[in-house]
């Protein structure tokens, strides 16, 4: 394993580009899409960020145009005889007196190779070269209140925030019971939870050498509480609420003692928040949502840091510094191609300051803002089924965007019916950033075992229904199942129903909605999923639900009665999802074309996420060229998707690094064939077999866009269209899925199900049309 860190730390060293130019004078972006790592623990002096990454530690220091990384000499600590049976792992960072720390857990094996922790230390790190030397600088910690044990051992508990205070770390972390917060003094004294800190969603250095908490109970949604703690008194007092819509706490949030005031990232904007007043104040731009920071800081210069899985942003908090031309993205869908793109183009548009939400924003707050011309966003990504979409492509609340000439070129090579769907009288209106179809799938292995072939299973659900009993009787006394075996009855209706219902929407798209859903076809499938009789299948039946209640009498858990075993032997038939699409790698399953009927055709329906340019934006000419910067940065495997001249496959981008790790395997394994005793040599020849039937593995499905995946869409590519509305997904108000509730508990008939359905769908297409 250590091998692995090792080869991976070369790679995302290499990987690293340079960080790039900006609007607001100072301001930071580095990319970590790319390299391979993911920075959950981070910690600051103030004027240098450290990121911990399994056994690498990384380090930017203030105008520094990027992370530095140094491995952790973990085998330094293992000689210590720390570890006689086990391992150490870094479970968290923090600085203390301008020096970082590593929060180190050491872990034993018992005799059945259980893993167990033992002790934990605060291990100081040098920096020097690419490496960091561990030192360990405390006793052992008091890790009890904040270790998780199993009957398969005992863990470390992931550590979400930490600092230190005058000889004490204050940690919040995530327990059965929800967040918590706890001192663990260095001393190795005894380690307390925080009693009076009741759900400590964010935790942070407050003024007067105190610290502040912000509390969140979600079942009390509409305000969190801000609450500071002095670690000198052990007391804790009130600062005041925040309203909290649509659960969007502000994580990111940290206080200046110089404004005495807290920041925050909120729709692409860094938020300066006045607690006294309750005003907020946008200050700059972010490419960071709420959701993906993992914490912030102000750093001794006054700007703000946050670092996120993905990225590290550092920002001027001076509003003076902004540019006066700013594109604002809502990336609702969190397209990956948006976040590349922003790199490239801020660094050949200088003087354009872009912003970009990472969240979900509903069908109301778009018609909304199109309706009254506003222009909060520039640039709207969001699902092509989103009936707000729908509403802004037919009613002209979407710019031309035709003259590009990256969009022209993308256009000029796709599928018909997909420019068409993005298009009016050859005007481009939207464009499609990333695409993707599952549909039913069947065993081919499996097929050929039991002597069966694809041309003798119904590719239609009107007869593969009725054919369901007889495929029963088919496989009675083979080691083959039709359906999965923890499916009860109830479970297999419920999914032929949805199977048919959603394979029906596709059909509308094609068919045309006037169609609508009160239809005697779709009518007579759903009644023959009802009336089937799946006894052949001895499939057990579902029991009533054991609802349990809470303390406070809320319904927190329901089960059914306890499936039997599942048996490893057996091999399942059909699945109820595989890709259609040319990065489908498909191993044991391939997709099955299934129709509604022998009488109608198969779909192929790609379900796609879209970008827009909002007519009334002041900045238009900027987002349309933003838009061609994302498609330089898009997915082969959606313009494999959407293009019929792109039928090359491509390899995942991991293909060439996990092919090399395993060719080193297999070559030391080998090695160690030759010079081991007979004893050692089975267990080697096992692993060798092993890392060999890997590689076979990689071979045949590492892919992007793979051969099976291109052959498969190119077969049924004149049958494809473009799903751009979903009633059910855009149905705000919960009715669709209440029917459905109600049907499948018996409350209401199939027949009144479609009628109403039916009617809700009418009227919401009237609404956005």
């Amino acid at each position: 394993m250590k091998r692995l860190y090792a080869f991976f730390l070369v790679i995302a060293i290499a990987l690293m580009p340079l960080a790039n130019a900006f609007a607001s004078a100072g301001d930071v972006t580095i990319d970590f899409t790319d390299r391979d790592v993911y920075f959950s623990r981070t910690a600051t002096d103030g004027s240098t960020v450290y990121f911990l990454s399994d056994t690498v530690i990384y380090a930017w220091t203030a105008g520094a145009a990027d992370v530095t990384g140094y491995r952790i000499l973990m085998e330094e600590l293992e000689s210590e005889d720390i570890s006689d049976n086990g391992y150490v792992s870094a479970i968290g960072v923090y600085c203390d007196n301008g020096e970082v720390y590593a929060i180190v857990a050491v872990y034993g094996y018992d005799e059945e190779y259980n893993s167990s922790l033992g002790s934990v230390y605060g291990v100081r790190l040098k920096l020097e070269g690419e490496t960091a030397m561990p030192e360990i600088a405390t006793a052992p910690l008091d890790w009890e209140p904040l270790t998780e044990s199993y009957d398969y051992g005992s863990y470390a508990r992931y550590v979400n925030s930490c600092t230190a205070v005058d000889g004490v770390l204050y940690i919040t972390s995530y327990g059965d019971i929800g967040s918590e917060a706890f001192a663990v003094p260095l001393n190795g004294k005894y380690a307390s939870k925080l009693e009076d800190i009741t759900e400590p969603v964010v935790m942070g250095r407050y003024k007067d050498g105190a610290l502040f908490f912000l509390e969140y109970d979600y079942n009390k949604p509409e305000e969190a509480s801000f609450v500071a703690y002095d670690p000198a008194s052990d007391t804790v007092s009130a600062l005041g609420e925040m309203e909290i819509e649509n659960y969007t706490v502000p994580n990111g949030l940290v206080y200046s003692e110089k404004d005495d005031a807290f920041y925050f990232c909120e729709k692409g904007s860094v938020v300066r928040y006045d607690m006294s007043s309750g005003e907020k104040t946008a200050v700059n731009d972010i490419i960071a949502s709420n959701y993906s920071i993992d914490s912030a800081y102000i750093l001794d210069n006054g700007f703000y840091a946050a670092c996120s899985y993905n990225g590290f942003y550092v920002r001027n908090t001076d509003p003076d510094q902004r540019s006066s031309k700013r594109i604002m993205i809502c990336n609702s869908v969190s397209s990956a191609a948006v976040q590349k793109a922003y790199p490239v183009y801020t660094n050949e548009h200088g003087d354009v300051s872009v912003g970009i939400s990472n969240d979900y924003i509903e069908d109301s707050a778009v018609t909304e803002a199109m309706l009254n011309r506003v222009s909060d966003f520039d640039i709207y990504v969001v699902s092509a089924n989103m009936g707000a979409y729908s509403a802004c492509f037919n009613r002209g609340y979407t710019a031309e965007m035709t003259g590009n000439e990256k969009i022209d070129a993308m256009f000029a090579e796709m599928y018909p019916s997909v420019a068409k769907a993005f298009s009016k009288d050859g005007v481009i209106l939207a464009v499609p950033v990333s695409s993707y179809s599952d549909g039913f799938g069947v065993s081919a292995e499996l097929l050929e075992k039991i002597g069966l072939t694809m041309e003798d299973i119904p590719s239609n659900w009107e007869d593969f229904v009725k054919w369901i009993p007889e495929g029963a009787s088919l496989l009675e006394g083979k080691d083959v199942v039709l359906f999965d075996q923890w499916m009860t009855d109830k479970d297999l209706r419920w999914e032929l129903f949805t199977w048919i219902f959603l394979d029906y929407m596709k059909y509308l798209t094609y068919a045309g909605q006037e169609q609508g859903y009160n239809t005697d076809m779709l009518y007579s499938l759903l009644k023959s999923v009802e009336d089937l009789d799946l006894s052949p299948l001895g499939l057990r039946e579902a029991q009533e639900e054991n609802v349990l209640y809470d303390e406070s009498g809320d319904e927190y858990y329901a089960s059914v009665e306890p499936a039997p075993a599942y048996d490893d032997g057996l091999g399942t038939l059909f699945t109820s999802y595989v890709s259609q699409t040319s990065e489908g790698s498909y191993g044991e399953y391939v997709p099955m074309a299934m129709s509604m009927t022998k009488d109608t055709p198969f779909i192929l329906q790609m379900e796609m996420n879209v970008a827009f340019v909002n007519p009334f934006s002041e900045n238009r000419d900027e987002a349309i060229a933003y838009l061609g910067y994302i498609i330089d940065n898009l997915e082969a495997s959606h313009l494999s998707n959407i293009s019929p001249e792109r039928n090359e496959p491509v390899r995942s981008r991991y293909y060439e690094t996990e092919k090399a790790y395993v060719d080193e395997q297999i070559a030391d394994l080998k090695k160690l064939i030759e010079e081991c005793s007979e004893e050692e040599k089975q267990a080697l020849e096992a692993s060798l077999a092993d890392m060999n039937s890997y590689k076979e593995y990689i071979e045949e499905r590492d892919w992007e866009v793979s051969p099976e995946g291109i052959e498969w869409l190119r077969a049924h590519d004149d049958t494809i269209v473009v799903s751009t509305y979903n009633p059910q997904y855009s149905d705000e108000e919960g009715v669709i899925g209440n029917l459905l509730s109600q049907y499948m508990d018996h409350s209401i008939d199939l027949r009144t199900l479609l009628s109403s359905i039916d009617k809700k769908v009418q009227m919401m297409y009237l609404e956005e049309n």
